[in-house]
């Protein structure tokens, strides 16, 4: 707990002000013999959706992966980073703890509710995403850096 953050993470959050800790990266170099690389990949909460809102002073978990120091783990619609504030099923008002008021969906098609109950348990999250799909081109016989970055977002416990 209370682990360093992770500034490229922070810069890429959706609100400004935004800081991290407890953050979880693995960096890694391959080298990509036919120039294609496709990776499949899921993102879990337990912040959801008890701490969705748009307020800074709620939490966000977030995830980035980078490929040469690029972002190559956007939403489908290209200019979102994957985390609880970019994906979430609309929220009614007084429901829970950091609204005050309803807040539209988000990217809703992505939002998977784990169900207390469900028989298989899916995972322990409360929350996570449909499984999405990165793709990326690269020159063939090349080395490339991959750095994979989960964070707590504006979370101090």
């Amino acid at each position: 707990m209370n682990s360093p953050g992770d500034e490229f993470l922070e810069c890429r959050t959706l609100t400004t002000g935004n800081y991290t800790q407890d953050v979880a990266a693995i960096d890694f170099a391959a080298v990509n013999v036919n120039g294609q690389l496709e990776m499949v990949y899921q993102f879990g909460s337990e912040e959801y959706i008890e701490f969705v809102s748009d307020n800074i002073e709620c939490f966000n978990d977030a995830l980035l992966i980078l490929v040469n120091s690029r972002i190559s783990s956007l939403l489908p619609n290209c200019t979102e980073i994957i985390g609880v504030q970019s994906v979430h099923p609309e929220i009614p008002v007084g429901e829970y703890q950091c609204l005050t008021y309803e807040l539209p969906s988000k990217n809703d098609f992505l939002y998977l509710n784990n169900i207390v109950g469900a028989s298989p348990p899916q995972v322990e999250y409360n929350g996570l995403i449909r499984w999405l799909k990165m793709h990326v081109l690269f020159s063939s016989n090349n080395l490339f850096n991959f750095r994979v970055v989960l964070g707590d977002v504006n979370d101090d416990r």
